[in-house]
């Protein structure tokens, strides 16, 4: 996802089913860290389980865009000065 899309994700709940039926709610929640030393994107995904355990205690991942590892896109390249005769 492009960075406008992320910014505009927000906080969204959708649903899936794994391939054994096991029926799962996902929860994302996209949202900007201003801390001075690592600001970026901060990504929040948890999957609930429907019953069991894991309604409680669900699968989680986070990930982090925009910090020091994070590769920038390269500078379209610009046009050459034109000198003046």
């Amino acid at each position: 996802m492009s960075w406008d899309e992320l910014d505009a994700y927000g906080k969204q709940t959708n649903y899936a089913t794994t391939p054994s039926g096991q029926r799962l709610r996902i929860v994302t929640h996209v949202y900007w860290d201003m801390e001075e030393w690592a600001s970026g994107i901060e990504i929040d995904v948890k999957a609930y389980a429907a019953r069991g355990w894991r309604r409680f205690r669900p699968y989680k991942a986070h990930s982090v865009r925009g910090g020091p590892d994070d590769l920038v896109p390269t500078r379209p390249n610009e046009r050459p000065n034109q000198e003046l005769h």
